[in-house]
């Protein structure tokens, strides 16, 4: 067994092996084994939109490949709503289609919940999240932060090991495990006050799709998964 093992809060239930758990961990290290337990970065704040899949249900796929592994609940609405792929784009560009106090609100219940997740672990990021999250989009998607953040992380860990140099260096890069990325509304831009950044290209989920996306080309995908989604259903319902 290794003298430091750093690893997030694993349950005995996780999808791969109860081997893998943090309980398990704990029962096979040595006396002289160092645990360190540090918090799952996973965020919802910037994404209002977004609501993960049930355990039980299927990705969005397009063709053979399972795409979406969230809900984009504002297209769906729209989608439902009998809204074409135009007018859905405009609808999710408007800076105003939500309402900023409702944004602010749902950041802060969103910290909360990752307050609460962190709270058996030793290193602690949210104070970080309070002190970020207003001004600058800290995340690629809800669950890959960007580097600046993982940064913070890692001088963290080395602060609880009491290791005295704390000069982290990072990549000349802002991507962190690229594989999957979410596009931030014009309207949590501008209920946050940050100048938008719509020229971004996506992975919307690069273990599926190697390619890049743009907002025009995220949004377009996404009404083609529903849209191939609606006719399997009415096709397997005949």
């Amino acid at each position: 067994m290794a003298d430091l093992i750093i690893t997030q809060p694993i349950k005995q239930t996780n999808k791969f092996t109860e081997t893998l758990s943090t309980e398990h961990i704990k029962q096979i290290k040595n006396n002289n084994s160092t645990l360190v337990l540090i918090p799952n970065l996973t965020f919802m704040g910037y994404f209002p939109q977004a609501k993960l899949f049930e355990t039980d249900s299927q990705p969005l796929k397009v063709g053979d490949k399972a795409l979406f592994t969230y809900h984009d609940t504002i297209i769906e609405y729209f989608f439902e709503q009998g809204f074409d792929r135009d007018s859905i784009y405009s609808k999710v560009m408007d800076p105003f289609l939500l309402d900023r106090e409702f944004v602010i609100e749902y950041m802060k219940e969103q910290l909360e919940i990752f307050k609460d997740r962190e709270k058996d672990v030793d290193i602690k990021m949210i104070d970080e999240l309070e002190r970020r999250v207003f001004t600058e989009v800290t995340f690629h998607s809800f669950n890959h932060p960007k580097i600046s953040l993982l940064k913070s992380l890692a001088q963290k860990i080395l602060k609880y090991l009491d290791i005295q140099d704390l000069n982290v260096k990072s990549p000349e890069t802002d991507e962190s495990l690229p594989f999957q990325s979410q596009p931030v509304y014009p309207a949590v831009f501008r209920a946050l006050n940050i100048n938008p950044n719509l020229e971004s290209k996506f992975y919307i989920n690069k273990l599926a799709w190697s390619d890049t996306f743009s907002f025009r080309g995220y949004i377009e995908m996404y009404f083609n998964a529903l849209l191939l989604n609606r006719k399997k259903i009415h096709h397997e319902a005949n």
